[in-house]
């Protein structure tokens, strides 16, 4: 129980760090003993602020990574995970890399009918009706409305 609480402080400690956008050399020794390399703080402040869904111009990222590399990482992590399209971010998702909310939807229906996450429900002569359990109610409805996919 101590170890874990150790691990919850350090870790506060780590997002308190992110925000403040300290260097690896500006760390505390608590947290760079916590730490396995440079190299894990530099993932560490990544993966926070794609957790965060923060625009790269803004968040500490920028310092680590380049652009291209985050937004990149963001939309894996999206996907994966299911997640709404990142509309605040739309600027340089849509512009940059062209995935608009539609190509987003398709590529989150292709992933789960890919890994075999869909049911066949009903099939008709003219229609089959899927259904897809993984994704969570919200997300499905915006993925219906977006894709014209409607039951």
């Amino acid at each position: 129980m101590q170890q874990q609480m150790a691990a919850t402080v350090e870790e506060q400690m780590m997002v308190k760090a992110i925000r403040e956008e300290l260097p690896w050399e500006s760390l505390p020794k608590r947290i760079q003993a916590a730490l396995v390399s440079k190299d894990d703080w530099h993932r560490r402040i990544v993966d926070y602020c794609i957790r965060k869904r923060l625009p790269w111009t803004s968040c500490f990222a920028r310092k680590i990574c380049k652009e291209g590399e985050y937004y990149e990482e963001l939309m894996r992590y999206l996907r994966r995970n299911l997640a709404l399209y990142p509309y605040h971010l739309a600027d340089h998702i849509c512009r940059v890399m062209r995935i608009s909310p539609f190509k987003y939807y398709c590529d989150v229906l292709f992933e789960a009918m890919k890994n075999g996450n869909c049911l066949l429900i009903e099939s008709k002569a003219s229609q089959a009706v899927f259904s897809f359990p993984p994704i969570p109610n919200f997300p499905s409805h915006h993925i219906t409305s977006k894709t014209f996919l409607h039951t």
